[in-house]
């Protein structure tokens, strides 16, 4: 067949320029999830091109990420073509070793550089989930008001949040599950049951309120660092993340699926005032953290590694976590409407 115009012009190999019949294999395979072979070619083609410079005679070390995520998507999901005489694991298996050396050190080679880092880069998401934990702490100390009697807290802000409680006498404003997206924190609004007329319930006073946040790679390797070094420095305060959890948390990749689980549970059994009623506890997964070629994926999918806990014994107070954490966030202010 000829080679259209513009293709034979330039001498390059261009996907969009050609047809998808114009480069296939041998015996037909097509790489996964219908993509043409010019396009894995062109793909790689363009990786190559910048990460070396002929002309400079220098290699690009910030692409070498990039093209480990390549290599480790074709190692998965397209090893069937390894066949045609490519090399797939041994690919992966060097594009890995460069990215265990670059990608960790991205975000500082040194303890004090990692954390400081890390601040510069999730600053904002460390204040909205010291938002969000203070909030789940007030709508319980005023789920506890309500039901005791006790008198409203001095604060008109929030006496009128106790009064919006006390004006329903049977569902309490509450959210079992809630976004940002849409509303703010105060127009947030589901219900649980009024402690008063839970009689038959082992614990009416349990609250359940769950966030979900979606956020970067960058942005879990710097907030990992940080809930790992806040204590740095700081004789006699009790760390976030435990000797045991730091070798958990310290993994060169973060991979698909990868979650960070903060979890606050409150002790009913403890004074309102006493510091040790909401306590932190900490779990990290990297994903679907696995080796190619660990074993057949007829599927194409991987499974996702059990978060483990990495929080010192039964974790730490809230007020704890606010001392190790709130010089390094922006406070949170929930976005303003637009003007009409």
């Amino acid at each position: 067949d000829q080679e259209p115009p513009r293709v034979r012009r330039t001498g390059a190999y261009f996907a969009l320029l050609m047809p998808p019949a114009a480069w296939q294999p041998p015996d037909q395979t097509a790489p996964c999830s219908g993509e043409q072979p010019l396009l894995v070619y062109h793909r790689w083609r363009k990786l190559l091109n910048g990460f070396y410079s002929k002309k400079k005679d220098q290699f690009d070390c910030s692409k070498i990420p990039d093209i480990y995520d390549a290599a480790k998507y074709d190692a998965i999901h397209n090893a069937h073509l390894q066949h045609l005489g490519l090399d797939l694991q041994e690919l992966h298996r060097t594009a890995r070793r460069l990215a265990d050396c670059v990608i960790p050190n991205e975000y500082g080679t040194s303890p004090a550089a990692k954390l400081q880092v890390g601040a510069s880069i999730c600053h904002r998401l460390l204040g909205k989930l010291l938002s969000d934990l203070d909030s789940m702490k007030e709508e319980s100390l005023a789920s506890h008001r309500v039901a005791t009697g006790a008198p409203p807290p001095a604060d008109t802000a929030k006496t009128l949040a106790l009064q919006e409680l006390e004006d329903d006498s049977v569902l309490l404003p509450s959210t079992m599950e809630d976004s940002d997206e849409d509303t703010s924190d105060e127009e947030q609004t589901t219900h649980r049951l009024c402690p008063t007329y839970a009689d038959d319930i082992n614990s009416p006073l349990r609250h359940v309120r769950t966030r979900v946040y979606f956020t970067s790679e960058s942005h879990i390797h710097a907030l990992l660092n940080v809930l790992r070094f806040a204590a740095l420095d700081r004789d006699g305060v009790t760390p976030l993340v435990s000797e045991e959890g730091a070798r958990i948390v310290d993994v060169p990749e973060c991979d698909y699926m990868t979650h960070i689980i903060i979890r606050m549970f409150e002790r009913i059994d403890v004074a309102i005032d006493d510091p040790a009623r909401f306590r932190i506890e900490l779990r990290f997964s990297p994903g679907a953290a696995h080796e190619p070629g660990r074993e057949a994926l007829a599927d194409h999918c991987e499974s996702v590694v059990q978060a483990q806990s990495v929080h010192p014994g039964d974790g730490v107070t809230l007020d704890e976590a606010h001392r190790l954490l709130e010089p390094f966030a922006t406070r949170w202010a929930p976005p303003r409407a637009p003007a009409p």
